[in-house]
């Protein structure tokens, strides 16, 4: 019993996580109209630097 609910488990977390991994890959990146990349969003510095 016990290791049929460590395999059962295991699978269950085994699809969760392959399905996450799947979603974080994107096929092509977005692009403007022009068809150049799009870079805007958030950048954050990570840096102690003062400006």
């Amino acid at each position: 019993m016990k290791t049929t609910v460590q395999k059962l488990l295991t699978i269950i977390c085994v699809v969760l996580l392959t399905g996450s991994v799947n979603a974080q890959v994107l096929d092509e990146f977005p692009r403007t109209p022009d068809g150049k990349p799009d870079f805007s969003g958030i950048w954050q510095a990570m840096t102690n630097a003062t400006l």
